[in-house]
């Protein structure tokens, strides 16, 4: 039998939460994890599990999103919500996209000279081949319609992430 309640999770926002066996809605306001439940003894943090997925993609393989070297990293590793961007946005564009680099483990993104704390280790970034302007015009345009708040421009690529960090700001364009 479970009762509602409501509980505080560290963004201080009220949420409706079932209590029991297990728990029915960890907060959905930050990514705490956190459930006040009256069948346990205070706060407790909901263990954090990877979750397998099986994903339709229409215009990319799973495996185009893999660090170089580490075969099934990208199903690993990619964040669900980036991927059904991603793909939305190369349906939007009408051009193929060939992506140049997507998760990375943190050592590889130092091999690389990637920046630190960069988004491509959450499996929150890809970078898209784009070299000429027209290219670069559309999957700009493109992930600007889905709401992508954070692109940087190469001179043969785009570079779009959502990570969503205090440290990093959102609504930019950058060069490279």
């Amino acid at each position: 039998m479970s009762n509602n309640n409501l509980s505080k999770c560290k963004c201080n926002r009220n949420k409706s939460n079932r209590c029991g066996d297990r728990i029915k809605n960890p907060c959905i306001h930050c990514d705490c994890d956190l459930y006040d439940c009256k069948n346990n003894q205070g706060t407790q943090r909901v263990e954090e599990k990877k979750v397998e997925f099986n994903i339709k993609l229409n215009y990319f393989d799973i495996s185009e999103f893999d660090q170089p070297g580490k075969p099934g990293s990208g199903k690993a590793n990619m964040d669900i919500n980036l991927l059904m961007i991603v793909d939305n946005m190369r349906h939007r564009s009408g051009i193929p996209y060939t992506i140049t680099s997507a998760y990375r483990d943190s050592e590889y993104n130092r091999k690389i000279g990637g920046v630190k704390n960069s988004a491509h280790c959450l499996g929150k970034a890809v970078d898209i081949a784009a070299p000429n302007s027209a290219q670069k015009y559309k999957i700009i345009e493109s992930a600007l319609h889905f709401g992508i708040q954070r692109i940087g421009v190469g001179s043969n690529f785009i570079h779009i992430d959502i990570q969503e960090q205090p440290d990093k700001p959102t609504e930019v364009i950058w060069t490279y």
